[in-house]
């Protein structure tokens, strides 16, 4: 199935509300979140490109919803005010994936999107050290998919995203950032193991990693790895947390889409089937 089919098939109106009152006929929010979920897919992470892609492919358009192919600065607007709809796509996305694969664990962690120059950007600190710009908050299942993401600022703590970034399964995996006996209480009361790493900060006082961590650690580190691909530092070029969050929603969609004709083949060795779409 080709991108644009497997776009219009998947992202369909149990994925994304339409709009109600009057709207330019063929731009509807439907073909607006296809469009952005459709550039990620195909890494077209520039508007002035996607829309001459767009031009040249009236079949692209038709499947996409869209009657006319929409201006760079169309695209530009839809980046930074569609980007709640991206997300909600995407959490129904990863919903639909999780009855199908289950969830045995997950594994939260965050990952760093360096960026020097935008003014929403802000200074924080991951375990390289400290740097400006903004975070992904995520958490990945045994096989390493996507279950759920959170876009902050780069000051944010992990720890604040913690209950957020759980889903029903056996076991919570995290580093000694997210230690706390809030987050084991909480995570307790839904009925997940918390498996987190100690932070010696907590109490001067140094422990051994868990075992289960140790092993299991490096299906979300992969995954990191397999974002910032998808991504391509293309959030340098889009300024704005808001135009930030739905270029990472769209491309945490677009993993997903390509899990769809492969959650047969992939097993424990994680997300090596789908990372071959981008290599």
């Amino acid at each position: 199935m080709e991108a644009h089919q497997l776009v219009r098939t998947v992202i369909n109106k149990t994925m994304v509300p339409e709009q109600q009152g009057r709207g330019r006929k063929g731009y509807g929010n439907l073909a607006r979140v296809r469009v952005l979920v459709y550039a990620a897919v195909k890494g077209i992470h520039n508007d002035s490109k996607l829309t001459r892609h767009l031009r040249k492919r009236s079949e692209v358009r038709r499947e996409l919803g869209l009657s006319s192919t929409p201006e760079r600065t169309s695209i530009s607007r839809w980046r930074k005010k569609y980007g709640k709809l991206v997300k909600e796509a995407f959490r129904k996305l990863s919903e639909l994936v999780r009855k199908i694969t289950g969830s045995e664990l997950i594994i939260v962690d965050s990952t760093p999107l360096e960026d020097q120059k935008d003014e929403d950007a802000a200074v924080g600190y991951y375990s390289k050290g400290g740097f400006k710009g903004f975070k992904v908050h995520l958490s990945v299942n045994q096989l390493g998919l996507p279950m759920k993401a959170i876009v902050s600022r780069g000051n944010r703590h992990d720890t604040n995203y913690f209950e957020e970034l759980l889903i029903d399964a056996s076991k919570v995996l995290g580093d000694a950032g997210y230690d706390s006996r809030d987050n084991r209480e909480v995570a307790r009361n839904m009925g997940v193991e918390p498996v987190i790493a100690r932070n010696p900060r907590n109490t001067g006082k140094q422990y051994e990693a868990p075992k289960l961590l140790e092993r299991k650690r490096y299906i979300v580190e992969q995954f990191n790895s397999l974002l910032k691909t998808v991504l391509n530092e293309a959030w340098k070029r889009f300024k704005g947390i808001e135009r930030t969050s739905s270029l990472v929603y769209s491309s945490l969609t677009a993993v997903l889409l390509a899990t769809v004709p492969n959650l047969g083949k992939i097993e424990d060795e994680g997300l090596r089937t789908v990372a071959e779409r981008w290599h």
